[in-house]
Order: C-alpha cells, then structure tokens, then sequence
C-alpha cells in the first residue's frame, strides 16, 4: 500500500511542474519511504484540523469507554433479574474486573475502529486519493517557498545555484535531483539540467534577491491591462 501512495505521490509531484517522472526514477524503497511520508503528513494534518494533534484518539478513547460503561450497566442490570438470584454470577464480579474492562475498551476502541480503514486502504482508490492529496500539498509548499524566495526550510537551504567552471548557470528552487540530471524552478518555469561537470550549491543572498527582482517583473508584466476591443 506504501509503495502504491509513494508511486501516486511522486509521479503526480513531478507531473504537476511538467516533468517526466521516467526523468528521475527512484527505487522501490524510494517509494515505499515516500509512501510512508504521505501517508503521515495526510494523517497529521487531518488531526491538526481538528486543533490538536490528539483529537481522533481522545473522541475514540471516550467512545471506547462509553461503550465499556454501557456494557457494565447492563451486566449490573442483569444481575437483579431472577436468573442471577437463583444461584447465577456477574460477568463483572470484582473491581478489578470491572477496571481491566474499561482501561480494554478505551484503548483498542481506536484500533479497533481503525483496522477495517485499514483494510479498506488496501485498495486502491484509498491509496491513489492519499498519494495525490499529499503531492498537491507538498507541490503548495514549495510554491510558497519560491514566493518568499526560498528561504531556508526543515534544517536545509531549499534554493541553490547550478554552477559549472565557477559561472552560475541559474538559481531556484531544487525540485528532484540525481546523478544525471537536476528539476530547477525558477520561479517562473521549470527547466532540466545535466549535472555533467556542473555543481549544486547554496543559493547566496544576492542571487536569491534577483530571482525574486524576476519574478515580479515578470508578474508586473502579466499584469498589465490589455487594451479595450472596439
């Protein structure tokens, strides 16, 4: 199921800029890591949604435990019928039992109730609906990020220059690399690069500041008024 997610998220990513996934093939552990990726950053930001990250697993716990309740009540109920006052025992007899029952219910209802979504997830709609969700998610991000001008992200400086013989042949934002080749978006398109004989290396300060001097012209001039039709 991973490895389905991580083949959806990554080719659906690439398609989104225009880019041939066969461009940049990764390995199956490549995919299933990717899976993985999507398939808690979806979950993730479903629970913060909510507010906090515990949300689901609070409202499953006290269902769990209101279940747990009921089921004590009426094994209380039962035991005043005339069954159980001719010689019949409570399922519940002790408090030890009747605890155990409870700590049971409240903590394997969300497991419980997350085991046939699981099943269901084996499909392949489930999978495919995460795997693209997740792309488009983190196709928005990277957007954002060229917008402020790449700033540096998770620990990493997600904008860098291509550099051959000491010349720097573009800057933005690095999209997929490998050995062969690197997917650069500059903020206004994307274009693929041969890394033959060429360097990646941390976008400066400068080179950062005309990108983002480009792009806004760029946008000034896709927003100039087009004159009236007669």
């Amino acid at each position: 199921m991973t490895y389905y997610i991580g083949v959806v998220y990554h080719d659906t990513r690439l398609g989104v800029y225009g880019i041939d996934w066969k461009m940049f093939r990764v390995d199956r552990l490549d995919y299933i890591y990717f899976g993985i990726a999507a398939t808690l950053s979806v979950l993730t930001n479903g629970l913060v949604a909510f507010g906090k990250e515990w949300t689901y697993m609070v409202i499953l716990m006290s269902f769990g435990t209101g279940i747990a309740l009921l089921v004590l009540a009426l094994d209380y109920l039962s035991s005043k019928s005339k069954a159980l006052r001719n010689g019949a025992t409570r399922v519940f007899g002790s408090n030890a039992k009747i605890i155990a029952f409870i700590v049971v219910c409240a903590t394997m209802f969300p497991m419980l109730m997350f085991g046939p979504i699981f099943l269901l997830a084996l499909g392949l709609v489930v999978p495919a609906a995460l795997g693209d969700f997740a792309a488009m998610r983190q196709v928005a991000e990277e957007r954002a990020a060229m917008a402020e001008g790449c700033p540096v992200q998770s620990g990493r400086v997600r904008c860098i220059e291509l550099v051959a013989d000491g010349k720097t042949l573009t800057t933005g934002f690095a999209l997929e690399v490998s050995k062969e080749r690197v997917a650069i978006h500059d903020g206004l398109a994307t274009s693929i690069w041969s890394m033959n004989g060429r360097e990646l290396i941390g976008a400066s300060p400068r080179a950062i500041e005309a990108m983002k001097v480009k792009i806004a012209g760029q946008r000034e001039e896709s927003c100039l008024s087009k004159p009236e039709r007669d």
